[in-house]
């Protein structure tokens, strides 16, 4: 099996494997836990904790919307780039590898029961490119869909003569070792694209690159000139990917206002990656990579749920840790989640944030990769396992010690007559969260540069409620992130197989 043992679609695996799976989940809950031990048995070390927490969450809250500001101004100016013009002067200047037309994109369009009226408008966005006649699209059907061929049938007759060219792949249900999601449906039409564009056609695999996208991106009309002044310039190109600002924006005044604000903080986030000096990033959702990269590690693993940090993972161990994720100043929008009723939004946002806290089967992954490579320095190899453990740590628990480590000890102590818990906790714990609210603000205001124009139906009313939801960011934080982290997690230690289920959204 390609994945690992923590991806076992069944859920079973050897005790090594499971005792690997359980690994997040008994971390997290013990941290989860902390403010009932360790401020009973250890009052005075927890307390020192909490505030070198407090202090770190400061610093990360600060760090973080310093740099999104920061992407933001580039992508202000990248948007207004003539990267054609960029790859003139450089080759002029021989700083080029490939020539401009040999570069050729193909673009993986995993689809399952979406609404016709957002593939099409994926589809738009990639026929506004400025290089669209490079471009090979790929509507990637699931089988298991009634009518689905036709349904591409559909769909691709609209757009034919747009592109290189519009191809249609049908992904069968039920193989062996598969999970039902975007990566074995990737992976599937992958292995298309290198037996027919590639063997059949004669595409050149070392001048094309491929592109993961959900249904749902539109992209910006700049992005496939810039990633082709990128490919074409770079000498590394085979060993990258290339991470654009994904925007939850294309719906986002139809999204819940309570969701509006966990898609915002999304957006900040990937913004802030962006402008990381040290890379120490993952691709996130959408994003592109050389097809000979792709082909040397076997494409996407089709026993996997979150496929965008496993493929990065995957080939970052496979290439002795040179692989390396370079930034896209261009905004890619995505839907936020709106289902067919407000109940039915939250719902569902629970769910999708559920997968992807999945991402955690990653952690006993990169454990095996990491024994499996000692070639890879040591420290390269721990700095990508901190910040992928540490991401998915931090998911579960930081809810808790922000919200309850500073004063859940002294309740504690008090219930049960034992009360040594230091009275500078509670007042410098105050002081530290007071102050990360003005990163927060700014991040509030950056979302307001970000977001598309305001429609016509948009009331006061509407404004209140919408700065309401962000000063309620610590009851939505628990419901629709924190929670759905720990079930995921004490899912996987527990060997319960997590159901892929697509995201409802609205064009």
């Amino acid at each position: 099996m390609a994945g690992s043992w923590a991806a076992d679609p069944q859920g079973r695996g050897r005790l090594p494997g499971r005792v690997l799976d359980a690994l997040p989940a008994l971390l997290t809950w013990l941290i989860v836990l902390s403010p009932l031990w360790a401020g009973y048995f250890l009052p005075v070390p927890f307390a020192a904790v909490i505030l070198l927490f407090d202090v770190y969450w400061l610093y990360l809250s600060t760090s973080t919307a310093l740099r999104a500001w920061r992407s933001h101004r580039r992508l202000l100016a990248d948007t207004r780039e003539d990267w054609q013009k960029l790859y003139r002067a450089d080759r002029i200047f021989r700083r080029t590898y490939l020539d401009w037309d040999a570069v050729r994109h193909v673009v993986v369009i995993p689809s399952y029961k979406e609404d016709d009226a957002i593939l099409i408008r994926t589809l738009e966005s990639l026929a506004a490119q400025d290089v669209c006649g490079q471009i090979h699209v790929v509507l990637a059907m699931e089988a298991r869909e009634p009518c689905a061929a036709e349904k591409a049938e559909r769909i691709a007759a609209l757009f034919r003569g747009c592109f290189d060219g519009i191809s249609i792949t049908l992904h069968p249900a039920g193989l062996r070792g598969e999970v039902a999601g975007k990566s074995s449906n990737e992976a599937w039409a992958a292995h298309w694209v290198r037996d027919e564009l590639v063997g059949r056609r004669g595409w050149d695999l070392y001048t094309t690159t491929i592109t993961s996208c959900d249904a749902d991106t539109v992209f910006h009309p700049a992005y496939f000139a810039c990633i082709t002044y990128k490919f074409a310039t770079d000498a590394n190109r085979y060993r990258h990917f290339w991470q654009s600002a994904i925007l939850l924006n294309n719906n986002i005044w139809d999204s819940p206002a309570p969701l509006r604000v966990a898609g915002a903080l999304a957006g900040v986030h990937i913004m802030s990656n962006l402008m990381r000096r040290n890379r120490m990033m993952f691709p996130q959702s959408t994003y592109t990579l050389s097809l000979k990269m792709a082909d040397d590690v076997g494409y996407w693993d089709p026993d996997v749920i979150p496929e965008d940090w496993h493929m990065y993972l995957k080939c970052f161990y496979a290439f002795g840790g040179e692989v390396t994720v370079e930034p896209v100043f261009l905004p890619t929008g995505n839907d936020a989640v709106c289902s067919r009723s407000y109940v039915a939004s939250l719902k569902m946002a629970y769910v999708q944030h559920k997968r992807h806290a999945w991402g955690s089967s990653d952690v006993p992954y990169a454990i095996l990769q990491g024994i499996g490579h000692p070639e890879i320095p040591f420290t390269k190899k721990a700095r990508r396992f901190v910040a992928l453990s540490g991401n998915h740590l931090l998911w579960g628990t930081h809810w808790f010690l922000l919200s309850l480590g500073w004063f859940m000890p002294a309740v504690i102590g008090r219930l049960f007559g034992h009360d040594h818990v230091p009275v500078w906790l509670p007042i410098g714990a105050r002081l530290l969260l007071w102050a990360c609210f003005v990163p927060y603000i700014s991040m509030f205001f950056l979302d307001r540069r970000l977001r598309p124009a305001r429609p016509g139906w948009w009331k006061l009313r509407h404004s209140v409620a919408d700065i309401a939801w962000w000063a309620l960011l610590p009851v939505t934080s628990l419901l629709f992130s924190t929670f759905p982290a720990l079930e995921a997690q004490t899912r996987l230690a527990l060997g319960k197989r997590l159901e892929y289920r697509v995201t409802d959204k609205k064009a």
